[in-house]
């Protein structure tokens, strides 16, 4: 993904953020967090994304650390989809 006009992209060591402004969803990906960074993560993105994003897709892998992170985002309010993927509602 590509920065463009009209475009949150946020890369940082720990993930990638984008949203496309006018559209309801956001995606993290290329998550990679430390045990004591998921809260602080957590609370960056809806930062990021308060007042411009309806849903936020955090698309999780065998390679997104720590072992537990989908438990750590569920307990932050995150709520688990079909797929392998945890969503928040924003708003």
């Amino acid at each position: 993904m590509e920065p463009a006009p009209g475009r949150t992209l946020r890369r940082s060591g720990w993930y990638a953020l984008v949203h496309d402004h006018g559209q309801t969803w956001a995606a993290v990906e290329r998550i990679r967090l430390h045990e004591h960074l998921v809260d602080d993560a957590v609370a960056e993105v809806r930062s990021i994304l308060a007042g411009s994003a309806e849903r936020c897709s955090w698309w999780l892998t065998e390679r997104s650390p720590p072992p537990d992170l989908e438990k750590r985002l569920l307990a932050a309010g995150l709520i688990a989809s079909k797929t392998t993927t945890c969503t928040r509602r924003c708003c």
